[in-house]
């Protein structure tokens, strides 16, 4: 039989995140959004963009990078280098998050520490109480690979 197989095709998908500082125009409301290639359409190369979390003030990402091939990583950097992607075993995602009103009474004194972007804060001049998120995703794959 002279068939050969071919793989199936599939839309390429392009997805960023991103902080808005307001979800509706004018609101002041920091919101965590997404901007894709409209997939109702997607031969018009479209972008939607969809909100997601209000309340998200800062989302930094800093990728783990494995330079000893044992499957962990040795170090985190926040734009690595093109050559440096393949030993990129985790990711972690650091977040800023904020009450959507103002709470009464309250001043935000704190000082917040989100991976390599550095320390924000103290707040001194409004009233939202905020909470600093930190998230380590091991990528199974490249990691496991190592191990």
């Amino acid at each position: 039989d002279s068939t050969i197989a071919t793989a199936d095709l599939r839309n390429f998908m392009v997805q960023v995140y991103f902080v808005s500082p307001h979800n509706a125009v004018g609101d002041g409301i920091p919101t965590l959004k997404r901007r894709e290639i409209d997939q109702s359409n997607p031969s018009t190369n479209q972008f939607v963009v969809t909100p997601l979390v209000e309340g998200i003030e800062y989302m930094q990402v800093d990728y783990g990078l494995d330079s000893d091939n044992d499957g962990a990583p040795n170090s985190y950097d926040p734009a690595p280098a093109l050559e440096d992607w393949p030993n990129v075993v985790t990711v972690k995602i650091n977040i800023l998050a904020r009450n959507a009103e103002e709470s009464q009474g309250y001043t935000d004194t704190k000082t917040y520490t989100l991976g390599s972007a550095g320390t924000f804060g103290p707040f001194n001049n409004d009233h939202y109480k905020r909470h600093a998120y930190t998230k380590f995703i091991r990528l199974i794959n490249p990691a496991g690979r190592r191990e």
